[in-house]
């Protein structure tokens, strides 16, 4: 709110004259959700880090830097995912399966098939 009052962040909606409060940017029928488990991959900073290199002004949406950890992980990802669309949600994706394709392998917890099983799947 403070950054709005100071010019910093605008807003698409223009203050109504009797009320002192603006509108969200986001309307809650608008909101994508998404599940973003907490892996490494997927921490706030690297979320944000991705949020960086995107086209999109996604930094107006965003409480500063030095809130974003009085805020929920589930909110901020929310938000990220309605601002961003598919861009987000395929990338959470490809960090899911880089991590789950490491772990195998780190654990070695692939296995082998016999041919003759293999070529009946």
């Amino acid at each position: 709110m403070k950054d709005l009052a100071c010019g910093k962040k605008t807003s698409k909606y223009q203050q109504l004259p009797a009320s002192p409060f603006c509108f969200a940017e986001i309307l809650s029928k608008d909101v994508r959700h998404i599940s973003v488990p907490h892996y490494e991959q997927l921490t706030l900073k690297k979320i944000s880090q991705f949020c960086e290199r995107q086209p999109n002004a996604i930094n107006p949406y965003l409480p500063d830097k030095n809130d974003i950890i009085h805020i929920s992980r589930e909110w901020i990802c929310n938000v990220v995912s309605t601002v961003l669309k598919n861009r987000f949600s395929d990338w959470v994706d490809q960090q899911i399966e880089d991590r789950n394709e490491e772990i195998t392998e780190k654990r070695d917890m692939n296995i082998e098939l016999d041919a003759d099983v293999a070529a009946a799947f």
